[in-house]
């Protein structure tokens, strides 16, 4: 794993990747089957310490219910690897 052309050592036997502004490139070693190795240890990988779904509400400059039109934007990211599935309700008081 490198950060800006860095090896970036284990802690024990994994490879903890900060989720933050940096950028980290991983690769194999180039011998025969590091690269699936790789693609296999990133299937099986945790992330923790982060929502699964990034939420972002888009252009709420008022009141939900003094909106014109019926439509709410919303930006909805899948943050993990993994597949998973979501669901938003929304409840507004009449």
């Amino acid at each position: 794993m490198h950060f800006y052309s860095n090896i970036v050592p284990p802690r024990g036997r994994a490879h903890v990747v900060p989720l933050d502004q940096r950028s980290f490139y991983l690769r194999g070693d180039g011998k025969r089957g590091s690269f699936a190795a790789l693609q296999q240890a990133l299937h099986g990988a945790r992330v923790t310490g982060i929502e699964p779904l990034a939420k972002a509400c888009l252009d709420f400059t008022a009141r939900i219910e003094a909106t014109v039109d019926d439509n709410l934007g919303m930006q909805l990211t899948q943050v993990h690897t993994r597949d998973s599935v979501h669901m938003i309700q929304l409840h507004t008081q009449e």
